[in-house]
C-alpha cells in the first residue's frame, strides 16, 4: 500500500499484468480501482525517471544489454507521460510494433524444445549442494 501511495507504478504493472501465478480477483479488481483514484503522473514520472536512472548507472555506452533494455523501458514512459498526460489511445504504429514483434517471436521460440539440457541440471544441483552443504 506504500510503494501505491508513494506512486510506485510497478504496483500497477503487476496488477495488470496477463501473468498471474496465484491471486484473488476481486482483490486485484479493488486494488485497480484504487490505484486509478490514487493515480499522480508526477509520481509516476518521478518513479520512471528514477528506475531509469538506477538502471543507467556508469557510463551509457558500457551498459549491459539487459541493463539497456531496463533503462530504456522507463525513458519511454517517461516519454508518453510527456507527451500524452492521462489516459489515450494507443499509436497504431506501437500496436503494429508490438504484434509485429511478438508474432516473428512466435515463430523463433514457441515451437523451440523447452527440455532442460541434463548438463545444465547437474550444474545447478551441484552448485545448490555446495551452498546448503557450506
Amino acid at each position: 500500500m506504500q510503494l501505491l501511495v508513494k506512486g510506485n507504478a510497478t504496483v500497477t504493472e503487476w496488477l495488470r499484468s496477463p501473468i498471474v501465478y496465484f491471486g484473488d480477483e476481486s482483490f486485484r479488481d479493488g486494488m485497480l480501482r484504487l490505484a486509478a483514484s490514487l493515480y499522480d503522473p508526477v509520481r509516476a514520472g518521478r518513479h520512471y525517471l528514477h528506475v531509469g536512472l538506477q538502471q543507467r548507472e556508469g557510463p551509457l555506452e558500457r551498459l549491459t544489454l539487459k541493463r539497456l533494455f531496463s533503462a530504456l523501458r522507463p525513458a519511454v514512459t517517461l516519454l508518453w507521460l510527456r507527451t500524452n498526460p492521462g489516459e489515450g489511445a494507443v499509436p497504431a504504429v506501437v500496436t503494429a510494433f508490438i504484434a509485429r514483434e511478438l508474432s516473428l517471436a512466435r515463430d523463433l521460440y514457441e515451437n523451440a524444445d523447452p527440455a532442460v539440457h541434463p548438463d545444465a541440471i547437474a550444474l545447478a544441483e551441484e552448485w545448490f549442494r555446495g551452498v546448503v552443504e557450506g
